[in-house]
């Protein structure tokens, strides 16, 4: 029984993360945007920043 509760509240715990990032989804497909549509700047992307965009769409998003 506690292995169906964990795995329920996995679950729910990723549509939750999924539905926090579907709000988001303009935001997060303009800063990749920016980023795909210009050949030099996205041989500059690195996991630092790659790691710092993360961070910006996620910041707010809390799981109860």
């Amino acid at each position: 029984m506690k292995q169906e509760t964990m795995r329920c509240n996995i679950v729910a715990q990723r549509i939750t993360l999924q539905e926090y990032l579907i709000e988001k989804y303009e935001e997060i497909t303009k800063d990749i945007e920016e980023w795909t549509g210009d050949d030099e700047k996205i041989k500059t992307l690195d996991r630092k920043t790659v790691d710092e965009m993360i961070d910006q769409w996620l910041e707010g998003f809390k799981l109860t």
